[in-house]
């Protein structure tokens, strides 16, 4: 009978330090898929592509164009803490270090255009990086960044 109290403890033990390592785990790991959409802003009265509708909203805010079109996109999946690297098309790409958050990540992001910028992210909340003039052409990059 004194054998009962000393396994439920050990039990007990075993099965506390099991869930303290999941927690720890929680925290630190996870997963996250990060997408990213350049877009081509400029005055040319051309509206908002329609793939970008529901971003039009925040693009209008932020800034003063009346054409928003998609140029390229890309994604990829990141490990927390982890890295990434996203080929957006039109010689663009995106380097990403993220880190987990409370409700998301917090993103390292260096653009190809020498643009470094940080922000943290909740899924399905856009972060947006204004970018350089568009070569040979009227507006700027624009890049849409989505953790999904």
């Amino acid at each position: 009978m004194k054998r009962l109290p000393c396994i439920t403890t050990i039990w007990l033990i075993l099965c506390l330090t099991c869930f303290a390592q999941t927690e720890v785990r929680g925290q630190d790991g996870g997963h996250i898929k990060v997408q990213a959409i350049l877009v081509a802003a400029s005055n040319d009265g051309g509206g908002v592509d329609g793939s970008l509708n529901r971003y039009a909203g925040t693009l209008k805010r932020l800034f003063r164009f009346d054409t928003y079109r998609k140029a390229g996109q890309g994604s990829t999946s990141i490990d927390l803490p982890g890295s990434g690297k996203i080929k957006l098309g039109k010689g663009q790409s995106l380097s990403i270090d993220a880190k987990p958050d409370k409700k998301g990540a917090s993103l390292d992001l260096r653009w190809s255009e020498g643009i470094h910028a940080r922000m943290k992210l909740k899924p399905g909340k856009p972060g947006v990086l204004g970018g350089p003039k568009i070569k040979g052409g009227d507006g700027n990059y624009l890049l849409l960044v989505i953790l999904e």
